[in-house]
C-alpha cells in the first residue's frame, strides 16, 4: 500500500533516509514530493525515481516535507497517476483505497478527493473522507499556508503529536493517530489550528 508522510527538517536523519528507500523498495510505482521553505511552498516533484526525490530533499532548502510513495492499486504505473497533484492551489496524497462512483470515475481513485477539494473545498473533501473506510490523506493548502492530515479507519498512520506524520512507524513517530481523526496545521506553527475528532 502507498506510504505518506510529512516530517520538519529537524527530523530529516539518516534513519529516515532509509526508511524512506525502504518505502521505496515496496511503492516503487512514482514518488511525490512537496517541499515547503520559509513558510511558503517552495518545491514540488514527481518522479519515478526515489534518488531523485532523495537528491532534492539533501540539495534543497526546506522546513517540512511530504512524501508520497506509490503502489499502484487502480491506474496505471505513470508520472501522471503519481500523488502529490495539484488541484487549485492544494496538493493531495492519500494512502488507501477509495470506494464509489465518485472514485470509479477516474484512472487513480484518489483523484476523487482533489475533485470533492475543486466542488467545494476542503470541508466537502473531509466530509466525504469520513465515509471511505481506508482513506489517510495530506493535504498541503499553498494559499492558506497550511496542511491537513486526516486519517480514516483502516490502516495506519503515525504521529509525535508536533506536526510530524507517517504511515510507518519510526523514531518519534510512535503514537498512533486514532480513527476519524483530522487536524490542520499552519507552516509556521507546529500547533494544530484546527481538530475534529
Amino acid at each position: 500500500m502507498c506510504t505518506i508522510m510529512t516530517v520538519s527538517s529537524d527530523h530529516y536523519t539518516d534513519e529516515l533516509v532509509e526508511q524512506i528507500r525502504e518505502d521505496a523498495r515496496f511503492n516503487s510505482d512514482g514518488f511525490g514530493l512537496v517541499l515547503v521553505n520559509a513558510g511558503e511552498l517552495s518545491t514540488v516533484v514527481r518522479s519515478m525515481d526515489i534518488e531523485t526525490i532523495i537528491d532534492t530533499l539533501a540539495c534543497s532548502p526546506w522546513e517540512r516535507m511530504f512524501l508520497h510513495c506509490r503502489m499502484a492499486t487502480n491506474g496505471s504505473v505513470s508520472l501522471v497517476n503519481t500523488h502529490g497533484w495539484d488541484f487549485g492551489g492544494t496538493f493531495i496524497m492519500h494512502n488507501g483505497i477509495l470506494r464509489g462512483a465518485d472514485a470509479d470515475r477516474f484512472a487513480v481513485d484518489s483523484m476523487a478527493i482533489g475533485q470533492w477539494v475543486c466542488d467545494g473545498g476542503i470541508n466537502l473533501a473531509l466530509t466525504n473522507l469520513r465515509a471511505q473506510p481506508f482513506a489517510n490523506v495530506l493535504m498541503v493548502v499553498e494559499d492558506s499556508l497550511a496542511y491537513t492530515v486526516s486519517r480514516s479507519l483502516a490502516g495506519s498512520l503515525y504521529t509525535d503529536w508536533k506536526g510530524n506524520f507517517s504511515t510507518n512507524e519510526m523514531g518519534e513517530l510512535s503514537f498512533l493517530v486514532p480513527c476519524y481523526y483530522t487536524v490542520t496545521h499552519t507552516f509556521q506553527d507546529t500547533a494544530p489550528v484546527a481538530k475534529a475528532g
